[in-house]
């Protein structure tokens, strides 16, 4: 359908609007897979949903883009099986940096793009070796000799934002080739992870509709490299985070809010044990004071962390049998004064 040429590389965007990525000279590095390929949900006359692949476009055609340093094409797409919609696809790169940007929107049409699937979903199989990067809590490397199934007993996806921590998702394979995904259209972003033992790591992003419709655009970018590791996608991430104004340093945050300078000389101490309630008989979170005296004794600030979740019976003992009081429920709230009560 199209190619774009950048540093090292030559991506091909194909008739089932798949991508493959080549190395100059030198074969296949990446490709989206092959069999979940972009498709579209459609709404008509708020009926019922339609499913539809977006190579079923029955008219193709394309106009030049050029934003910045990203260069390429608008692909328009139309004539679909029953329906009026029509769809923007931008494909473009950053030559000097082999930055991939995508983006997909509704450019017309009476019925309604309720969501966009599998744009992109990318693999890598086990046999490449390297890892997945994937953001959920502080982090986490997805080794491809992971003998455990991914989700697991967890769900399948999220939402960046929710499910997710941050908009990056990256792989890296043993012969250092790299790539790494950054989603600026993060909140209606829905990024499914797996893992299969002795098969093959991927994530699938897939847009949800805002409002039950496609209202904006949906884009991202993925970065191609070689031997650009975790370490390297995290400070590329910070990078566009500071081109796109959403990076704020330590100290312009604590030149707005000058307690952080306070915390950042603390340690953080967590503590994750509930009690039933009772103070007399089962006081479990409260043995956590002992362990934050004894730190202010050999000179540490603390900042005490104790999760609102727990397991076992803080149901029963909190939810269930008392009325939340400000600051929590009455045991915990109490628990919490006490806590502060070692800071006075």
């Amino acid at each position: 359908l199209l190619e774009l040429s950048g540093k090292h590389i030559d991506v091909q965007v194909n008739h089932d609007l798949s991508l493959t990525v080549l190395q100059h000279d030198a074969g296949l590095l990446w490709e989206s897979s092959k069999t979940h390929i972009p498709n579209i949900m459609v709404r008509a006359n708020d009926t019922g949903l339609r499913m539809l692949t977006l190579a079923s476009a029955a008219k193709v055609s394309r106009l030049p883009f050029d934003n910045g340093k990203y260069r390429g094409y608008t692909v328009h797409l139309s004539g679909f099986d029953e329906t009026d919609v029509k769809l923007d696809l931008v494909f473009a790169i950053d030559a000097a940096a082999d930055e991939l940007l995508l983006q997909v929107a509704q450019a017309g049409g009476r019925e309604t793009v309720v969501s966009v699937g599998h744009f992109y979903r990318f693999e890598k199989v086990v046999t490449d070796g390297g890892y997945m990067v994937l953001p959920h809590g502080s982090g986490y490397l997805i080794a491809a000799e992971c003998p455990d199934a991914l989700p697991g007993k967890g769900a399948r996806g999220g939402l960046i934002g929710a499910r997710w921590t941050l908009p990056i998702f990256g792989m890296m394979r043993d012969d250092g080739n790299s790539m790494c995904a950054i989603v600026e259209a993060w909140w209606d972003c829905n990024v499914t992870a797996e893992h299969s033992p002795g098969d093959r790591s991927s994530f699938d992003l897939n847009w949800q509709g805002s409002l039950g419709k496609l209202a904006y655009p949906r884009r991202f970018v993925l970065r191609f490299a070689n031997e650009m590791d975790y370490v390297a996608m995290a400070k590329r991430y910070r990078q566009y985070a500071s081109e796109h104004g959403l990076l704020r340093t330590l100290e312009e945050k604590a030149a707005q809010t000058p307690v952080i300078r306070k915390f950042i000389n603390n340690i953080q101490f967590r503590w994750y044990e509930w009690d039933s309630g009772d103070r007399k008989t089962s006081a479990n979170c409260r043995l956590a004071l002992p362990h934050i005296k004894k730190l202010q004794e050999l000179g540490f600030g603390v900042n005490f962390f104790f999760p609102k979740w727990a397991e076992g019976n803080h149901g029963a003992a909190f939810l269930l049998a008392e009325t939340p009081v400000p600051g929590g429920w009455k045991a915990v709230a109490e628990f919490a004064g006490d806590v502060h009560e070692l800071d006075s």
